[in-house]
């Protein structure tokens, strides 16, 4: 529970910020698990409490790893798919803001 982890990130915008029709911006390594398990949370929460808020993912500080069985570019493909659905905003460090 602390402002590092997803119920830390989570009871901080609940409790400590107003974020209505703000951004976020999100970074991280793992971008098929960390970044995307994460992203697709903080967006099922701001849905949920119906908040209007932008969710963007840089793109150029992102990764994930390259192993047997797990290719990175693969991986990392899929994973910008799936953001992307989930209203994600992938950016490639580019000032934006989205019509706010």
């Amino acid at each position: 529970g602390f402002n590092t982890d997803g119920y830390g990130c989570v009871r901080a915008i609940k409790e400590k910020t107003s974020i209505k029709g703000k951004k976020v911006t999100v970074t991280g390594c793992c971008s098929d698990i960390c970044v995307l398990n994460f992203v697709l949370g903080l967006i099922n929460f701001f849905d949920e409490y119906n908040k209007d808020v932008v969710v963007e993912v840089r793109e150029d500080l992102i990764e994930t790893y390259d192993a047997p069985n797990h290719n990175r570019d693969e991986y990392n493909n899929i994973a910008r798919k799936l953001l992307i659905q989930a209203g994600a905003k992938l950016n490639k460090g580019e000032v934006r803001n989205y019509g706010r």
